[in-house]
């Protein structure tokens, strides 16, 4: 619920705004021609519209024209972003009911998806902050007369930090995860019968050969494709790293075993 109010409060009142204020302005202006056209029939009056007029004779009233364009301009962008705003949510909820369950789908569209919110998210704040902007300029001109412009200013500065916030926090989810082992990289020159064994027992299971192999002292067996910072230097792709206390107690069916797992 808070999600829907987030991303269509501000849209619901610069729409309310545009709308009033253009019916402010095309009742002003019916009541100037009735004043100028007092013949002039109360049907004929009600379909004559600000939007009208520009269409007509904008060279008459390029002010009330502007302002008008800007007000249109408003509205679409309230429009346009709340159903932006609600097409996301549900794209975002179809995607993770897909994915809830296979796994190979949710790391294929997590990064793409998470890059794509992020810019759709940047469209919709940059939206929101001009609609909010325009509706506190158009609102308080036709109500107080007045306008707050560091309330204005605050609203576009508010947009520009979310902006740089979100991104940078985006970016900062999507990099690559590290490993610090304390361990050496061993080649296949260096370390030939290790590397054989864990061939061999790879291409018994079926599974993935290692990029690397480190070895270390940590009681401890694991592969990882994060990558790995170790006394080589930093290991990018998949690594195994071998405990060497527990390969020396354990026999070589024990170490098959372990490694297959």
């Amino acid at each position: 619920m808070l999600l829907f109010v987030l991303l269509l409060a501000v849209p619901i009142v610069g729409l309310g705004v545009a709308v009033a204020i253009q019916a402010h302005l095309n009742s002003e202006l019916r009541s100037a021609l009735r004043r100028e056209y007092p013949d002039a029939s109360a049907e004929r009056l009600a379909k004559i519209t600000l939007t009208r007029v520009c269409e007509q004779s904008r060279a008459d009233f390029p002010d009330l024209c502007e302002t008008n364009d800007n007000l249109n301009l408003m509205k679409q962008g309230a429009i346009g972003a709340g159903i932006v705003g609600l097409l996301l949510l549900m794209l975002i909820r179809v995607a993770g009911t897909l994915a809830r369950n296979n796994r190979s789908l949710l790391a294929s569209i997590f990064k793409p998806g998470l890059y794509l919110t992020v810019l759709v998210l940047t469209g919709l704040v940059m939206t929101h902050a001009a609609v909010a902007m325009g509706a506190i300029y158009y609102g308080e001109s036709a109500l107080i007369n007045q306008i707050h412009v560091g309330i204005i200013l605050a609203i576009g500065l508010g947009a520009v930090v979310g902006i740089f916030a979100m991104t940078r926090s985006a970016f900062s989810i999507i990099r690559n995860a590290e490993s610090f082992v304390i361990g050496q990289a061993l080649t296949g020159e260096e370390a030939p019968s290790l590397w054989k064994h864990i061939d061999e027992t790879a291409d018994r299971l079926g599974a993935l050969r290692p990029q690397h192999v480190v070895v270390g002292l940590d009681p401890n067996f694991f592969v990882t494709e994060a990558n790995v910072v170790c006394l080589s230097g930093k290991l990018t792709g998949r690594t195994l790293y071998c405990s060497l206390p527990l390969c020396r107690i354990l026999s070589k069916s024990e170490m098959t075993s372990v490694v297959g797992h």
